[in-house]
This record gives C-alpha cells, sequence and structure tokens, in this order.
C-alpha cells in the first residue's frame, strides 16, 4: 500500500482543511508584518505543482495531484502487520514523529502566536496522531502542552513567545522596527 497512490477524495478533503488553516496562518501573520514575503506559502495542489512541475500527470483535482505525483510514488504507507491481512498505524515512523511535534505542532504553535484563533483540523490531527504516541502536544483546552514542547520544533522549545521574534530575522531590515497600526503587539 502505497501513501499516496492510494490518496482518496477524504484524505483530499482532509488535506485541503489542514491547508486551509495553513493559508489563515499566513494571513494573519501578513496583517502583522505585510512587508514579510510569504509568496512561497502557496495553496497545498499549487504548491505540489509547482515544486513536482511534469511529475504531476493529473492536476484536476487534489486527490489527482496527489495520486499522479511521481515524486510520491514510492512513498509506503507506515503500517504494521497486527495478524494476517490485519494493520495498524506504525506509530514508531517519521509520518509520526517528524510530521506530528516538527510539522502540525509548528504550524499550531504560530497559530497561537498569530493571535490564537480556532485551528480544528490541526487540532484534529495532532489529536488522533498523539493517542497512537502516547504523547500528549495538545492540552484539552486545546493549546500546545508547554511540557512536551521539548519534544518538537516549535518556537516555545527555543524560548519564542513573539510572532516579531519568530519574524524578525525574516523581514527587511528597513522594516524591522515597523509596528502596523492595529497591532497589538
Amino acid at each position: 500500500m502505497t501513501l499516496y497512490a492510494d490518496f482518496d477524495e477524504n484524505s483530499a478533503e482532509q488535506l485541503a482543511m489542514l491547508d486551509n488553516e495553513l493559508q489563515q496562518i499566513k494571513l494573519a501573520i501578513l496583517r502583522k508584518f505585510p512587508a514579510l514575503d510569504l509568496s512561497d506559502v502557496l495553496p497545498i495542489g499549487k504548491r505540489v505543482i509547482k515544486h513536482y512541475g511534469a511529475d504531476v500527470s493529473d492536476r484536476s483535482s487534489l486527490q489527482k495531484i496527489f495520486a499522479t505525483n511521481l515524486g510520491y510514488a514510492g512513498c509506503a504507507t507506515p503500517l504494521v502487520e497486527v495478524t494476517q491481512n490485519r494493520f495498524i498505524p506504525a506509530v514508531h515512523s517519521r509520518l509520526f514523529w517528524e510530521d506530528i511535534p516538527f510539522g502540525l505542532c509548528i504550524l499550531k504553535c504560530i497559530a497561537e502566536l498569530s493571535g490564537n484563533f480556532p485551528t480544528p483540523r490541526l487540532d484534529f490531527m495532532i489529536r488522533w496522531h498523539q493517542q497512537y504516541m502516547n504523547v500528549e502536544f495538545l492540552n484539552a483546552d486545546g493549546q500546545l502542552n508547554a511540557q512536551e514542547m521539548w519534544r518538537t520544533g516549535t518556537p516555545y522549545k527555543y524560548g519564542i513567545h513573539d510572532l516579531r521574534d519568530l519574524v524578525s530575522t525574516s523581514l527587511p531590515q528597513e522594516m524591522r522596527q515597523y509596528r502596523h497600526p492595529r497591532s497589538r503587539i
């Protein structure tokens, strides 16, 4: 079973919802720091096409973009066979131990720093994965668990608790002291 050849419409819908939240995070950052160049944070379908180009043979839907991308052809779904023809997620795989603490948790942290707006799909995906990982990255209140941030790549782990501190090195030199007129930071 491959991760993306078997990528169905439900999977595409879940990914589109996650990407929608990523785009909301991008907009929240740009509202506070309009000089920041986030032009490469494209919607997921456009981003895959930009990076893989002709390797994507069918661009008619997000599901087709992933299923027909030659660059993803060899990616196996991380599963463990528990009995004959019965599989469970391989919780020790990179999918869990990199994509969650060094992917989704980072996005959740940036959402918290950007105004702490709701991220229901990010929260759902982190919670779904953490139940198999036996780590509580996300508290019951929907906030990142400070006691587990050492396991992640979040800005919190590195002592960054302010969006300005996170983006300051990426701002053009002349904009580093800029404060949006309605900014509360």
